[in-house]
């Protein structure tokens, strides 16, 4: 992936983690584990991959809504989101395509929190 990068100009990385990432959550010791060591690679990359003038970024989705969860109405997440609603797949999409614009040219190496309010709790 480095060498196709390194070709292009205003090259920029999305990883996606999760809210748990940096967080953790009771019974997702493997999941939190995983999103935590996509943050730590999104900072390591960002780190290296500077010289080359490619960003690297995470997006930190809380609750999304899918399938999997469209007709669950509370508990979990939802409960403790304070706009008490999952995000919609297009409200991630514009914030990734706000960290691979221009808009963000200065931004590398940071988390995106994009969830209701999820993490201020």
């Amino acid at each position: 992936m480095l060498p196709l990068l390194k070709n292009g100009t205003n090259a920029a990385v999305v990883n996606t983690s999760s809210v748990y990432g940096p967080s953790g959550a009771i019974g997702y010791a493997a999941y939190g584990a995983s999103k935590s060591g996509v943050l730590g690679l999104t900072r390591t990359a960002a780190l290296e991959w500077a010289d080359f003038g490619i960003r690297v970024n995470a997006l930190l989705p809380g609750g999304v809504l899918g399938a999997m969860n469209e007709g669950e109405h509370s508990g979990g997440v939802l409960d403790e989101t304070p706009l008490r609603r999952r995000a919609h797949v297009d409200e991630l999409a514009s914030a990734v395509a706000f960290l691979v614009s221009d808009d963000a040219s200065f931004v590398t190496g940071t988390e995106l929190v994009v969830d209701g309010g999820f993490r201020t709790r």
